[in-house]
């Protein structure tokens, strides 16, 4: 029978399913198929409220002291909420992680790989410096450019890099790697041979701003997160390293008066993407 095929599997727990007379797994059921008091499954409503008012109520009622304590609640947060089968007791600040492991970001952030990991940061004595417009954790050395490296003064090319939605650019921030067509990674790669530094400035045509820029450190190489762009991925060329050198959220009008003379004198935040700036529009 189904009840006897499901105890041969080890199962603990009425099916409620089988209770209204519903389930239509039978043998192939994970739950039991029998009307058993000692393995009936949690009353959904003393669950949530901690109190059931049906006289009658054939499920079980488990008591708050009765249960394990929750271990995502413990790291700071629990998506199943009051519907936790475990115990949320709030923890003082002073007893909170540092480090949340991998296993709880995992089903709780949707785009959970772009959370940099522990073992990838150098937590010994690192700070935190918030701007509302601008954050940035590279001094500028005196540089034309503020957080360009040695040689600080040495001759660079400028190029607008235009990425359609934030994810992408989130990934680059995190990863430290871009990727663009093929056509602008040949251009980039001739830049990078001929000169001391190549910038290249992002905007997001979902937000309407500039993100910030970033240096390319290194030629393309296929071996660098291969699929990471997703859909995007075929249609890129393939990806490079990338030295974020400041993040920030400037409104596109705001540049406006910066205009480009290689680009029929346009605003730089118009042309296509991949568009050369010249050194000393680029440097504003």
């Amino acid at each position: 029978t189904s009840s006897e095929g499901a105890l041969t599997r080890g199962a603990r727990t009425v099916c409620r399913h089988y209770l209204n007379g519903l389930c239509m797994k039978g043998d192939k059921c994970d739950y039991l198929h029998q009307l058993d008091p000692n393995r009936m499954p949690e009353c959904t409503t003393f669950l949530k409220f901690g109190k059931c008012l049906d006289p009658f109520c054939a499920f079980k009622h488990v008591a708050a002291s009765e249960r394990q304590e929750c271990p995502r609640y413990r790291l700071g947060f629990c998506k199943f909420g009051p519907l936790c089968r475990c115990t949320h007791e709030r923890l003082p600040k002073d007893k909170m992680p540092d480090v949340l492991p991998d296993w709880f970001l995992t089903p709780l952030l949707k785009n959970w790989h772009l959370v940099p990991r522990g073992n990838d940061l150098k937590l010994s004595g690192f700070e935190f410096s918030r701007s509302l417009d601008v954050i940035s954790s590279v001094p500028s050395d005196g540089a034309a450019i503020p957080g360009l490296p040695p040689p600080v003064n040495g001759k660079c090319r400028y190029f607008v890099m235009r990425s359609q939605n934030l994810r992408n650019v989130q990934i680059s921030a995190c990863k430290g790697i871009w990727a663009t067509g093929s056509g602008n990674t040949s251009r980039l790669s001739q830049g990078f041979r001929e000169v001391d530094h190549v910038i290249m400035i992002f905007t997001s045509g979902e937000s309407r701003t500039f993100l910030g820029y970033a240096r390319m450190l290194d030629e393309p190489d296929e071996r660098l997160f291969p699929g990471i762009w997703g859909e995007f991925s075929n249609r890129l060329g393939r990806s490079f390293k990338v030295h974020w050198l400041k993040h920030c959220s400037v409104p596109l009008a705001r540049t406006d008066h910066i205009r480009n003379p290689q680009n029929e004198d346009q605003p730089v935040w118009k042309g296509k993407d991949g568009q050369e700036l010249p050194a000393s529009v680029g440097e504003r």
